[in-house]
């Protein structure tokens, strides 16, 4: 038993010898910049009114 606990120390690998760490980029570290739409009332109205014209049935 005390030789599989020596075996574990062997098996751990130094920081810099670790592969499988992702890439240092905006996207894989989920900072990318954001869109904030600025929704004002006739923005709405617009948007539903042709949202609304599209799904009328014929």
């Amino acid at each position: 038993m005390a030789g599989s606990l020596d075996d574990d120390e062997d098996s751990v690998l130094d920081e810099s010898e670790q592969t499988n760490r992702p890439t240092d980029t905006a996207f894989s570290q989920q900072r990318i910049q954001a869109w904030h739409p600025i929704l004002d009332p006739v923005w709405v109205i617009i948007a539903l009114f042709y949202l609304g014209v599209i799904m009328v049935p014929t």
